[in-house]
């Protein structure tokens, strides 16, 4: 007795996306659909398009790691992923040329994270007050600046001072008599 066996042979094409943010099909479920490295087809409401990874930023070209808080960046990435954690973003170190993820201008550093600055009239210590206000048991706006209430949250702005209006009208005055007399 003989034993014949066919065999079928399927082929598969496999469409191979080697560019970041390339077109893919979220319905495949091969996994290399994406070759870049650190990317994943992800549905963009259009479709599907080979993205970073959630733990990862794009620098245009790659994936790269998030950044953590303190740590290098560059500011050419347009990408605001680069740096992880909330409230942070990449700026230039004070008195330094590097870039860094550090605090936005709204947030300070608590010590393990960033935290909204605190608001002129509200018990503080150094450096976490708004722009524009010292700490001094309180938040207070430094000179020229009051407390603007129409912003949220409370800033410190700069006071804009109008000539009087006796200024106003004798200068004018003083102009005219001074090209009479010539």
């Amino acid at each position: 007795m003989t034993i014949s066996m066919i065999i079928h042979v399927t082929t598969e094409v496999l469409n191979i996306v080697t560019n970041l943010a390339g077109t893919c099909d979220t319905t495949d479920t091969a996994v290399e659909q994406c070759s870049k490295a650190e990317t994943v087809c992800t549905a963009d409401g259009g479709g599907g398009k080979c993205l970073c990874k959630a733990t990862h930023y794009s620098d245009g070209t790659d994936c790269q790691t998030i950044k953590t808080y303190n740590q290098a960046c560059s500011n050419t990435v347009t990408d605001t992923k680069q740096c992880g954690e909330a409230n942070q973003e990449c700026l230039l170190e004070s008195g330094t040329s590097n870039y860094k993820c550090q605090c936005s201008a709204a947030y300070y550093d608590n010590g393990s994270g960033c935290t909204a600055r605190i608001t002129p009239g509200n018990s503080c210590s150094a450096n976490q007050c708004v722009e524009h206000a010292t700490c001094d048991t309180n938040c207070i706006c430094e000179a020229g600046y009051t407390a603007s209430p129409t912003t949220n949250p409370t800033m410190c702005s700069g006071v804009v001072k109008f000539a009087s209006l006796s200024y106003m009208y004798v200068v004018p005055i003083l102009v005219s008599m001074m090209s009479l007399l010539r």
